[in-house]
């Protein structure tokens, strides 16, 4: 970035993420607006008193931060509803449509010693309607340090001076915290496209393509007239058979001009189904790669359209390299089948590096996606208020055990029962790399968003072994700090079974000598000086379908080739066998990729997980769960994976999503994948994790899939997840007690505070909620006897 971009953006963020760290390759939005009107009162700490029936306001000075004044906010008992206590700032500037507005802050936790975070929320709002809110977001930060927030989102509507409002809700008591450095700033419309792209393909695609058919199953692709579309002309294509891979059958178009690495390219096409007939959507790809060699991809992504009418796809995504003219292609992959369908107006142009992807249209569509109403999403909810909520019956009884009736109850939930993870990485957990600000950030994001972890490399056998180059004692200390944060940790990978990820000293070795190396990894990290007993999962073999030379291939899978490997099948028995003998209390999973994720295509590989967890638990394998990793760049839909789900879950085991992201410049489509993702997942009872594999930019695998961009400013998908976590399934009520001391509530399951009051006697106690639950909450006051009439 050069020195004129870089001071803009520090304008733009107005001091309020005053972090470390290099600005980015490629701009951010913000950097390629103007510098921001800001759109709050002049003095926004001018309000003190109250806010609400149990919440005070203060404002306060602050020393030693990038800004120098805050509110204290206390919220001294629990209230029915997070409304019921709220700070709002009416805006001071017009607002158009489409505005890129931009909130921040920061936020610390200041009161009440539970393991509770803040429990708040940011809008921006007009009206009472929640559909009129163009950011609804909440605040989860459980940290006594200053940590900062940044929501960026489009205006719905026009907005004159003073119609709409920021409002912070915090109803939810006790509680105490301050926000402070609040900056609420129109950066105005998207800037318009320097260029209309230059196009990477020939314009003429219609006289420039190549076509192959898989020999085996055959097809034919033909060029068709259309009317009544944007187009005149269409390819249609058709194949006859299934191929055992996708790229058996194919369209080319050669890349016409050169493109550099980092280069933004938006292709954009029509496609529509034809047969067969209410059969799923059209199960093909389109790829950007090298033309040769080691076919290096850029990109690679299905269009799940199900239907025969056309659907508009543009997707945006960078070149990972250069290219000269002729040495790439963009590639439509369709060789399963049998099927027909058409696609049209094919156009693949690039924008430079300047060119922001919010800059760029996208649109992307797979069955179910926005449609509330989808028979699986009824379905999904059905099961997750079937599986996911227990009964809580809270009795409230006298200091003589009357029960109370008409006393106040609050049912205030502190935790989910499934776990919600991400990888992290240890260094960042136990002091090293980044910031120090940017390390206080991560933590806090761990501890605020998160029940379960997984270490992302730390574990894995040659990263263990290497004390000079990977710090085995970052391991152990990031290991205390998630226990002494109550952070449960799964164990990632006791073996990769191939050369290519395990130690070098492994790739020469006999049999008998190999197996007794592996014997003595697993008893060395298995061990109670290690990581033994510190993770309640393992995945004890990662990967076995693409990484079998140690073990080989089992028999009998239609489309795998059997083999041995250097030790043979019954290798696999042994690993879970001597994990279990090692530490007898966690539990042994098998892990793959490309089960639910991959666009549902992986047909051979999901028989292969399939047959092979039978067969080890057939064989006296100890296998308690599958992990289904879930790296997206293809889309699978909702309908496909639920098919996938129900098979696997003939399998006595429990499940997992281990290694969740997804890899698309379109954070829209981002956000909408993960809603109903999780939704689907999280709606059967055989899984019992949802992980993430990192949320953070500067410290994921895949920079673009992360939930938190290098600044922290949260992504849709951060807000998706949030919701769906803290708003969509977690609970708070508040009721009173029937005639016999009593109130029943539905709740997801989970730990919960539970608080009863009658007059100004107040009690509370935790309880933990599974399927059914009872609590009984003793005041010390005495029962109002019922009155007695006497007949004269």
């Amino acid at each position: 970035m050069n020195a004129e971009r870089s001071n803009i953006l520090k304008v733009v963020i107005l001091g309020i993420l005053t972090i470390g760290g290099t600005p980015g390759r490629f701009p951010s939005l913000a950097s390629i607006q103007n510098h921001g009107v800001s759109i709050l009162p002049d003095d926004p700490y001018s309000f003190q008193g109250a806010a609400g029936p149990q919440a005070t306001v203060i404002p306060q000075v602050v020393t030693g931060q990038s800004f120098n004044r805050a509110y204290r906010v206390t919220v001294v008992a629990p209230t029915s509803y997070l409304g019921d206590a709220s700070l709002h700032w009416e805006t001071s500037q017009s607002i158009n449509p489409r505005d890129n507005l931009q909130i921040s802050f920061h936020i610390r936790k200041i009161g009440h010693s539970d393991e509770n975070g803040i429990r708040a929320s940011i809008s921006f709002e007009s009206g009472s309607i929640s559909e009129n809110r163009s950011l609804d977001a909440i605040i989860p930060c459980n940290s006594s340090s200053w940590i900062p927030y940044r929501f960026n989102f489009k205006a719905l509507n026009y907005h004159p001076a003073g119609e709409a409002r920021i409002v912070l809700r915090f109803g939810y008591g006790p509680q105490a915290f301050e926000i402070g450095g609040i900056e609420a700033i129109n950066l105005g419309a998207d800037q318009q496209l320097p260029t209309f792209g230059i196009p990477v393909i020939s314009t003429d695609v219609l006289n420039n393509y190549g076509a192959y058919f898989d020999s085996g199953t055959g097809g034919s692709l033909s060029i068709i007239d259309v009317s009544n579309q944007p187009f005149d002309k269409a390819f249609r294509i058709s194949t006859n058979g299934t191929s055992d891979f996708i790229y058996r059958s194919g369209l080319t178009l050669n890349n016409t001009q050169a493109v550099i690495e980092g280069d933004l390219i938006l292709l954009a096409f029509y496609a529509r189904k034809l047969e067969p007939i209410d059969d799923g959507p059209i199960k093909a790809q389109v790829t950007f790669e090298r033309n040769g060699g080691n076919y290096e991809k850029s990109l690679s992504i299905n269009f799940p359209n199900d239907t025969d009418q056309w659907r508009l796809y543009q997707i945006p995504f960078r070149s990972r390299t250069d290219f000269l003219p002729g040495e790439a292609h963009l590639i439509f992959h369709f060789g399963y089948g049998p099927q027909k369908f058409e696609i049209a107006d094919i156009k693949l142009r690039k924008y430079g590096l300047e060119t922001h992807p919010d800059q760029l249209p996208r649109s992307f569509y797979y069955p179910g996606r926005g449609e509330l109403g989808a028979q699986w999403r009824r379905e999904a909810e059905d099961r997750i208020e079937q599986h996911r909520k227990g009964d809580l019956s809270i009795i409230v009884r006298d200091r003589n055990g009357a029960p109370l009736p008409d006393a106040t109850v609050r049912v205030n939930q502190r935790s989910h029962a499934f776990r919600f993870g991400s990888a992290v990485t240890a260094q960042l957990l136990a002091g090293e790399g980044e910031t120090a600000i940017e390390r206080e950030i991560y933590r806090s994001r761990v501890t605020s968003h998160f029940n379960a972890t997984v270490l992302e490399n730390d574990l894995k056998w040659p990263f263990w072994e290497d004390w000079a180059a990977w710090n085995r004692q970052a391991t152990f200390d990031a290991l205390n700090w998630l226990k002494g944060n109550n952070l449960p940790v799964r164990g990632h990978t006791l073996i990769w079974p191939s050369y290519g990820h395990m130690p070098k000293d492994t790739h020469n070795l006999s049999p008998p000598a190999l197996r007794s190396r592996i014997d003595q990894h697993f008893t060395d990290i298995l061990g109670p000086k290690s990581a033994g007993g510190r993770c309640y999962q393992w995945d004890v073999i990662n990967e076995p379908f693409h990484n079998y030379e140690i073990q080989g291939r089992i028999p009998g899978i239609n489309g795998v080739e059997e083999s041995q490997g250097l030790l043979g099948n019954q290798e696999m028995v042994r690993w879970f066998q001597t994990a279990r003998s090692i530490d007898g209390a966690t539990k042994l999973f098998l892990n793959d990729f490309d089960i639910l994720a991959g666009g549902g295509y992986e047909k051979t590989h999901q028989d292969y997980l399939y047959a092979l967890a039978e067969w080890l638990i057939a064989n006296g394998a100890p296998v308690d769960g599958i992990g289904f990793q879930g790296h997206v760049s293809s889309f699978t839909t909702p309908a496909d994976m639920q098919r996938t789900i129900e098979r696997f879950a003939a399998l006595p085991v429990q499940f997992a999503v281990t290694e969740f992201d997804v890899n698309t410049l379109d954070e829209d489509l981002q956000a909408d994948y993960l809603r109903d993702f999780l939704t689907l997942v999280f709606s059967y009872p055989k899984f019992t994790d949802f992980l993430q594999w990192g949320f953070w930019e500067k410290s994921h695998w895949i920079p673009q899939a992360a939930l938190y961009r290098q600044d922290w400013s949260s992504k849709p998908i951060a807000l998706a997840y949030t919701d769906l976590i803290y708003r969509r399934w977690w609970t708070d009520h508040s009721g009173q007690t029937d005639a016999h001391g009593k109130l029943n509530v539905r709740g997801f399951q989970g730990e919960y505070r539970i608080t009863a009051t009658w007059l100004r006697e107040t009690t509370g106690a935790t309880v933990r909620l599974g399927q059914n639950s009872e609590i009984v909450l003793e005041l010390d006051v005495d029962a109002p006897r019922p009155s007695i009439r006497r007949n004269r």
